[in-house]
């Protein structure tokens, strides 16, 4: 399932990044669709890397309020 979950993370990254970007909150769910019309396997790892993704921004977002943006110059 290496590659499934390959292609999965791609397709959702990039989805969440342009999502993040354009504002548009529709996008990750439309996309889902599309993917699910093709393979519902597919659409359900897609899914749960979109669920990673968003409670990694979460939390971050909550640890940049909780104690501050730190710059590690990096």
């Amino acid at each position: 399932m290496a590659f499934l979950d390959t292609v999965a993370e791609r397709m959702a990254v990039a989805t969440f990044e342009r999502a993040q970007a354009s504002g548009d909150p529709d996008l990750v769910d439309d996309v889902s669709r599309m993917i699910g019309q093709s393979s519902p396997t597919l659409q359900e790892a897609y899914n749960t890397c979109i669920r990673y993704l968003r409670a990694e921004a979460r939390v971050m977002e909550f640890i940049d309020q909780r104690v501050g943006v730190v710059d590690d110059g990096g």
